[in-house]
């Protein structure tokens, strides 16, 4: 099974096919085994890639989940291709290009 470490965490992820990054994000706390079927699907035509997220799935535990966990999401996964069928991951995309309001 692969992982890649961003930040101390141990981070999987599934992946199949060639060609461009195509990420796949789950929605909420689920995990990339949800998106096996779209990793099938979209993998004849892209690298087809689904993680799971810090806590969540094969992925290292959290203590806590921090109030900004979407942000720290959004870092753990920043500049790839996207594919989501959630609302959380797009907003947290956009929040995270917001500057800070203090």
């Amino acid at each position: 099974m692969p992982y890649f470490t961003h930040e101390g965490h141990r981070l999987h992820y599934r992946e199949q096919g060639s060609g461009r990054p195509l990420l796949i994000l789950p929605g909420d706390t689920s995990s990339a085994a949800h998106h096996s079927g779209e990793l099938a699907h979209f993998g004849d035509r892209y690298h087809s890639v689904s993680l799971d997220f810090r806590g969540t799935g094969r992925s290292d535990r959290i203590e806590t989940w921090p109030a900004d966990w979407w942000e720290i999401c959004v870092e753990d996964t920043r500049r790839r291709w996207f594919a989501t069928w959630a609302k959380g991951p797009p907003y947290s995309l956009a929040k995270a290009q917001e500057p800070p309001s203090r």
